[in-house]
C-alpha cells in the first residue's frame, strides 16, 4: 500500500512515483490554468481563485494525532494529545484543532510529508522490518472562490473541498507477524479500520477461504448508498462587506441629497437677493454708462494730447541732436581758438623778448644827432682834403713821369685810395666814429 501511494520517488513526473506525488502534480498544474478574475471600468469578469492548505495526521489505535506538530508534544500515543473528530451541518466531518499549512507547490507538500513521516509510528514485525502501525492521511483542503460576471457589488461563491490521500497500515495476523504486548492492540485496531475501508485478498491458494470471506463482506458493503454533494458556502464576509458598502453609499447619497436641498434653499434666497440687487444696479448701470462716455471722451483727448506730445518730443529730440552737433562744432572751434591764442601768446612773448633785446641794444649803441652832424662834417672835411691831396698827387705824378722815364720809377704797391683811407683813419678820431646800430633821434636821449 505504501509503495502504491508514495512509490520510490516523490517526484510526480518520475516513473516510480506513487499516487500521492502524481495527484499533487496534477492538482497544482490545474491550479495554474484557472482563469483569474479581473475588473474593468467597475465591472468584474468571471474568474477562479483557489487557495490550498495541507494537513497530515495519523490514525493510531483508533485515535487521531497531528504529524505536523512537535513530536515531544503530539506524536506520542497518549490519549491526551489525540485530536477530536467532529461533524456539523455546514462543514460536515472534520478534525478539530488540526494544523493547516498553506502550500503552493508539490515541493512544499513533499516537505510536509517528510516532516510527518519522521513522527509516524512504525514497528518491526516478522513480516516487515518497517511496518506502519498507523494510517497516515494527507488531506489537501481546497477553497475556490468563483467570481461571476457583473457589477462591482456582485458577490462570489466559495467552494470548499478536500482530497484525502491515505497510506494504510499493514493488515497482519498475529500468528504470522509474531507481535506481542502493545503491538497486539495495534494490530487489532488496524484490522478493525481496514475492514471498514478496503478489502485485501491474497492470490495464494492457501488463503482461498479467507479471500472468499473477505469478498462476501465486500459484496454486502457495496450495497451501502453514498450520496456526494457539492460543498458550496456563500462568502458571507464578502456579502456583509458589499451590503455595508451599499448602505454606506445610500447614506452618502442621503447626505448629498440633504446638502443639495440646503444648497437649493440657499440658491433660492441668493436668487431673490440677486433680483433686488439687479434692480438697484440698473440705475447705477445708467450712471456708469454716462461715466464711461465721459471717460471715453477724456481718453480721446488724452490720446490727442499724447500724439501731440509725442510729435513735440520728436521735434525736441531732433533739436537736441542739432544742438549737440553745434556744441561739438563750437567745442572744436574753441579748442582751435585756444590753440591759436596760445600760439599768438607765445609769439607775443617772443616779440616782447626781442623788443626788450632791441631796446637794450639801442640803449647800448645810441648815437646822438649832434654827434652824427659832427661826424658828417668831419667826413666832409676829410673827403675834401683827400680830394685835394689826390689832385696834387696826380699833378705831381704827371710832372714826374714826364721828367723821369717810367722804368726808373719805383713800383706802386698800394692803391692811393688805400693810403687815403689810412690817412683818413688817421685824421678822424676814433671817438667820433659811431658804432654799428640804429640811429635814434636826439630827442630819445
Amino acid at each position: 500500500k505504501t509503495h502504491t501511494m508514495v512509490g520510490t520517488s516523490l517526484d510526480g513526473g518520475h516513473a516510480d512515483a506513487g499516487i500521492i506525488p502524481r495527484c499533487l502534480r496534477d492538482l497544482f498544474e490545474q491550479r495554474k490554468q484557472l482563469p483569474v478574475a479581473t475588473t474593468t471600468k467597475g465591472m468584474r469578469h468571471k474568474g477562479l481563485d483557489a487557495q490550498l492548505r495541507a494537513s497530515y495526521v495519523q490514525v493510531y489505535c483508533e485515535r487521531v494525532f497531528d504529524l505536523l506538530l512537535d513530536p515531544t508534544s503530539s506524536c506520542t500515543n497518549n490519549s491526551q494529545n489525540a485530536l477530536q473528530i467532529r461533524e456539523t451541518d455546514d462543514r460536515g466531518v472534520y478534525i478539530d484543532g488540526v494544523t493547516l499549512r498553506p502550500v503552493s507547490s508539490v515541493q512544499e507538500c513533499v516537505a510536509l510529508m517528510e516532516q510527518g513521516n519522521a513522527n509516524r509510528t512504525v514497528a518491526t514485525t516478522a513480516m516487515n522490518a518497517h511496518s506502519s502501525r498507523s494510517h497516515a492521511i494527507l488531506t489537501i483542503h481546497v477553497t475556490t472562490s468563483v467570481t461571476t460576471d457583473g457589477g462591482a457589488e456582485d458577490g462570489c461563491d466559495v467552494y470548499r473541498s478536500q482530497l484525502n490521500l491515505v497510506d494504510l497500515a499493514g493488515s497482519e495476523r498475529v500468528k504470522k507477524s509474531l507481535v506481542r504486548g502493545v503491538h497486539v492492540n495495534e494490530l487489532k485496531a488496524i484490522n478493525l479500520s481496514l475492514s471498514a475501508l478496503v478489502l485485501t485478498v491474497n492470490p495464494d491458494a492457501s488463503e482461498a477461504s479467507e479471500c472468499h470471506a473477505t469478498l462476501q463482506f465486500g459484496q454486502r458493503a457495496m450495497k451501502v448508498q453514498v450520496t456526494a454533494t457539492v460543498n458550496v458556502v456563500p462568502d458571507y464576509k464578502r456579502l456583509v462587506d458589499e451590503l455595508q458598502a451599499k448602505l454606506d453609499a445610500q447614506g452618502d447619497r442621503l447626505i448629498e441629497m440633504d446638502m443639495e436641498l440646503q444648497t437649493s434653499k440657499q440658491c433660492q434666497a441668493v436668487l431673490q437677493e440677486w433680483h433686488n440687487v439687479e434692480h438697484e444696479l440698473s440705475a447705477e448701470r445708467t450712471a456708469h454708462l454716462a461715466t464711461i462716455a465721459e471717460v471715453r471722451d477724456a481718453k480721446e483727448k488724452l490720446w490727442a494730447t499724447e500724439r501731440h506730445t509725442t510729435d513735440r518730443v520728436a521735434e525736441l529730440s531732433q533739436d537736441k541732436k542739432d544742438l549737440e552737433v553745434q556744441v561739438a562744432t563750437t567745442f572744436k572751434l574753441v579748442r582751435a581758438a585756444e590753440a591759436s591764442e596760445k600760439l599768438l601768446t607765445d609769439k607775443l612773448h617772443a616779440l616782447e623778448a626781442g623788443k626788450a633785446q632791441l631796446e637794450a641794444s639801442i640803449d647800448t649803441n645810441f648815437v646822438s644827432r649832434a654827434q652824427v652832424s659832427e661826424m658828417e662834417s668831419l667826413y666832409a672835411d676829410a673827403i675834401a682834403k683827400l680830394q685835394n691831396r689826390v689832385e696834387s698827387l696826380e699833378t705831381s705824378k704827371k710832372t714826374t713821369s714826364a721828367a723821369v722815364p717810367a722804368r726808373l720809377l719805383p713800383p706802386v704797391r698800394d692803391h692811393p685810395t688805400a693810403k687815403c683811407a689810412v690817412v683818413v683813419d688817421g685824421l678822424i678820431p676814433k671817438k667820433a666814429v659811431p658804432r654799428i646800430g640804429r640811429v635814434v633821434p636826439a630827442g630819445r636821449r
